[in-house]
C-alpha cells in the first residue's frame, strides 16, 4: 500500500542512491526541527520525496514565517502518476495543521521544469511578485546567471 511517512536515517542510503542531495544537511536540519522530509513509498521501495522547510533561506518566507516546499522528487519510473501532487498535498496539509496560512514553493525557470511549473500554477500557486532568485537571493537586473536548478521563481499559495 502506498504511504507517505517521515523519513528516518534508515532511509539515508536508499535516498542517496535515488537522487544526489545534501542528505547529511537535510537529516541534521530535521533533527533540529527545522524541516520534515517525507517519503512516498510502497513496502521498501521509495517512489519519491519532498522536504517541508520551516526555516527557509528565502528572506520573504523567513520574515513572514512561511514554510517552503523544497526538493520535490519522483523517481523517473514513477512519474506522471500523480505522486508529486500527493506529496505537495501532504505538505500543504501539514503546514496548515501547524498554523501556517501560506506556503511557499520555488520552481526553476529552466524548460526542464515545465511540468512542475504547470503543476504548481494548476494547484493555485502564484508568483510572489519579487521576481526571479538565484540560490534564494534576488537577481540583479542586467547581470547574467547560470540557468540551473538555483535560478528560480518563488511562488506562494494561501492555505484556506
Amino acid at each position: 500500500m502506498l504511504e507517505i511517512t517521515l523519513a528516518t536515517r534508515k532511509n539515508y542510503d536508499f535516498l542517496a542512491n535515488l537522487q544526489p542531495n545534501d542528505w547529511a544537511d537535510i537529516f541534521a536540519s530535521m533533527e533540529r526541527g527545522e524541516r520534515d522530509l517525507y517519503i512516498l513509498h510502497e513496502n521498501d521501495e521509495i517512489y519519491g520525496y519532498v522536504t517541508l522547510n520551516f526555516n527557509p533561506k528565502y528572506a520573504l518566507y523567513s520574515r513572514l514565517n512561511i514554510p517552503e516546499i523544497q526538493d520535490l522528487f519522483i523517481a523517473p519510473n514513477h512519474r506522471r502518476k500523480g505522486y508529486g501532487d500527493l506529496l505537495v498535498n501532504h505538505c500543504e496539509k501539514t503546514a496548515a495543521l501547524r498554523g501556517a496560512t501560506q506556503i511557499g514553493i520555488s520552481v526553476s525557470v529552466s524548460p526542464a521544469f515545465a511540468v512542475a511549473q504547470y503543476m504548481y500554477i494548476a494547484r493555485g500557486y502564484n508568483v510572489d511578485g519579487n521576481g526571479v532568485t538565484y540560490d534564494r537571493m534576488p537577481v540583479v537586473h542586467g547581470q547574467s546567471y547560470k540557468v540551473d536548478d538555483d535560478l528560480c521563481l518563488m511562488m506562494l499559495k494561501d492555505l484556506n
